[in-house]
């Protein structure tokens, strides 16, 4: 029980004005998100009042630093310990970087799940351009005597190498082992559509 004489509440706007019934009265008051409802008996100058409290709904936003991409949340306002997600979505050829603000421990992904809100929650993902992918291509001389090179030696993947063999004077190639394998006594091994490192051996003869 609460003394009505002497209740205050801050920021509280009477919307309706007392009533009186005999002994008794009653008021209604909104403070701040809460709608105040109080009772009293005059005669015993005591009453009673009963808090009603507004849910609190929350904004949900994110926004992209530096372009090459989009991102949205869903939805983007929640009530009090609700759930929202926030998806980036790349441009081709670009993927996340990493998030900043309220999904920053979202790393890389690509979706950024918030739960239990109990505030506004704002966040920035940035994207960069994927980086491309190369591989190596080598070989070497296993026997005999003379040289080998290929070029390139780091081609992007579904790219192409050739490595060429130099037999020394009086040499000729014996054959190919690795990659080249399939390359035989030629003195030339040509590698297209290549999806990993790449590496061969190639071996002389005496003629």
């Amino acid at each position: 029980e609460r003394d009505p004489g002497n209740q205050t509440w801050s920021e509280t706007q009477i919307i309706t004005p007392s009533i009186t019934s005999g002994d008794f009265s009653e008021s209604l008051a909104i403070s701040g998100n809460q709608l105040v409802i109080g009772a009293s008996r005059t005669n015993l100058s005591k009453g009673a009042a009963f808090i009603y409290s507004e849910a609190a709904n929350y904004n949900i936003d994110a926004s992209v630093s530096g372009g090459n991409g989009t991102v949205s949340c869903n939805p983007t306002i929640v009530s009090a310990g609700g759930s929202s997600s926030c998806t980036a979505v790349p441009s081709a050829g670009y993927q996340v970087s990493g998030w900043t603000g309220a999904c920053s421990a979202t790393g890389t992904a690509t979706t950024c799940t918030l739960n239990n809100i109990q505030a506004d929650q704002s966040s920035t993902v940035s994207f960069e351009v994927i980086p491309a992918i190369t591989y190596t291509v080598a070989a070497t001389v296993a026997a005999g005597i003379g040289t080998v090179s290929c070029n390139p030696i780091i081609v992007s993947a579904g790219g192409s190498s050739s490595c060429t063999a130099v037999p020394s004077a009086g040499y000729q190639v014996s054959g190919w082992a690795g990659a080249c394998s399939a390359t035989g006594t030629a003195t030339t091994c040509t590698l297209n559509n290549i999806q990993a490192d790449q590496s061969s051996t190639v071996s002389f003869e005496t003629i």
